[in-house]
């Protein structure tokens, strides 16, 4: 599987910018993103619940998780006045495709880093988090996947910020697998993507604290960086042949643009 032919060139070093992670759902976005805010803060940024604080954006960047609303243009603002007063930091977000914030991008205000996973794992991985959410009485809108067909309908937002944003300039594509298969490489590219400083040992160690086996343990509950399940190719298991055929049929092209 090969990558988008998207490859951004290594950065300058950031001066005031907003660094925006845009995360598919169900694609170990929490967990990489912890480990990006990780290898920004061991360049000198500050952390996006620091800023918070400090800036008064309590309701502009949501407690524990830095979650953002991307897609409006008022809340990208107040963000950005805070960069000028703390420098650039790092938030996070699923859905930032929007014609305002394509402008900032293009204007080079904000800078995205987007990660994704296999689009058929993904399905695979709601219609699991759908039948726990119904078997716990959750009323998540996780509980409304009930088969391959309502799963695709849920994604279909997430593979049109994919769409969006992978094929254009400057954005830095990380996939799920390849974090898997060596996290520190990839933390390498986005170090080089943001045109810091961070040794190679230093983003060894944050790669190690995000391994499956610090997490537990530290006791942290697998769901809270999306790694419940985790692997790759869980469709090939999990998928019967007709709902292989949805999902080709659905989005058999788009995940081929992918590089799946």
């Amino acid at each position: 599987m090969e990558p988008p032919e998207n490859e951004p060139a290594i950065a300058e070093p950031l001066s005031v910018m907003l660094i925006l992670h845009v995360g598919m759902k169900k694609s170990g976005s929490a967990w990489f993103y912890r480990m990006a805010s990780d290898v920004a803060e061991a360049a000198g940024y500050p952390r996006a619940a620091d800023v918070r604080e400090r800036s008064g954006l309590q309701t502009v960047i949501r407690e524990k998780t830095d979650h953002v609303n991307g897609r409006n243009p008022l809340r990208l603002a107040r963000l950005l006045l805070a960069s000028r007063r703390t420098g650039p930091f790092l938030v996070t977000t699923h859905r930032a495709g929007s014609y305002s914030t394509g402008v900032i991008a293009r204007a080079g205000l904000i800078r995205v880093v987007l990660s994704y996973r296999d689009p058929f794992d993904v399905v695979v991985s709601l219609m699991d988090h759908g039948r726990r959410a119904r078997e716990k009485g959750n009323r998540s809108d996780h509980a409304s996947v009930t088969d391959v067909r309502t799963a695709l309908d849920y994604l279909e937002p997430y593979l049109a910020e994919w769409s969006f944003w992978a094929h254009r300039a400057g954005t830095l594509a990380v996939r799920y697998e390849d974090l898997l298969a060596d996290a520190p490489a990839e933390l390498g590219r986005l170090r080089d993507w943001l045109g810091i400083d961070v040794a190679d040992d230093r983003l060894r160690d944050i790669a190690s604290r995000y391994s499956a086996q610090a997490i537990v343990a530290r006791d942290e509950p697998f769901e809270r960086f999306h790694l419940a399940t985790g692997g790759n190719r869980r469709h090939t298991d999990v998928l019967t042949a007709e709902e292989l055929r949805i999902c080709r049929e659905r989005i058999g092209g788009l995940r081929a643009a992918m590089g799946y």
